[in-house]
């Protein structure tokens, strides 16, 4: 099993790059957050999870142990597959974490690929299995005021996985969801 690659972007492109390990390349899928945040010719280490199906082999790439951790709790989730669980993660993980926590399957279920019946499952299955937020995902302000302004920002037609890199990268604090929606208007 390969559990860390450590090398260079060589290619990357929808959900996906091309890491090169001393002369080998590996397909490895990732979430919104790492592609925004890296660059071709990059230095990158990533910790892996690698999918063994009969006709496959799918390498599945994150930044911090934490991620890999709760996206393999999420796949261990009957209904929830690796593309669910990335969408998932995708969504802020604190408001995520704490939708379950809260068993809040109407948050939840707004996840593409994720139904009712499912996310009730994964909060099922998962609650108490958590931490309520993970470490590496604290944001500069409020979760309530991001879930504000990403619903605001949603509802305006924004694409959702470019509004939540925003509000995860803002260099800023924000006092309100109007000055985080505000500052996301004028730098978009």
């Amino acid at each position: 099993m390969i559990a860390l690659l450590d090398g260079t972007v060589a290619r990357k492109w929808d959900h996906q790059i091309i890491l090169s390990v001393q002369g080998i390349g590996y397909l490895v899928n990732v979430g919104n957050d790492l592609m925004s945040r890296i660059q071709e010719n990059e230095k990158l280490t990533v910790f892996i999870h690698t999918r063994v199906k009969e006709d496959d082999i799918s390498l599945f790439g994150f930044c911090e142990e934490s991620e890999l951790s709760f996206f393999q709790q999420l796949i261990s989730v009957s209904g929830i597959g690796a593309k669910t669980a990335m969408a998932i993660l995708d969504s802020p993980l604190s408001l995520t974490h704490r939708a379950i926590a809260e068993e809040d399957v109407s948050y939840l279920s707004k996840i593409p690929g994720l139904g009712k019946k499912t996310a009730g499952r994964m909060i099922l299955e998962l609650k108490g299995k958590i931490d309520l937020i993970a470490p590496s995902v604290e944001n500069h302000f409020p979760h309530s005021l991001q879930e504000e302004a990403l619903e605001a920002l949603v509802s305006l037609g924004y694409d959702k996985p470019s509004v939540i890199r925003f509000l995860n990268s803002a260099p800023e604090s924000f006092e309100s969801a109007e000055d985080a929606v505000r500052s996301f208007l004028q730098n978009a």
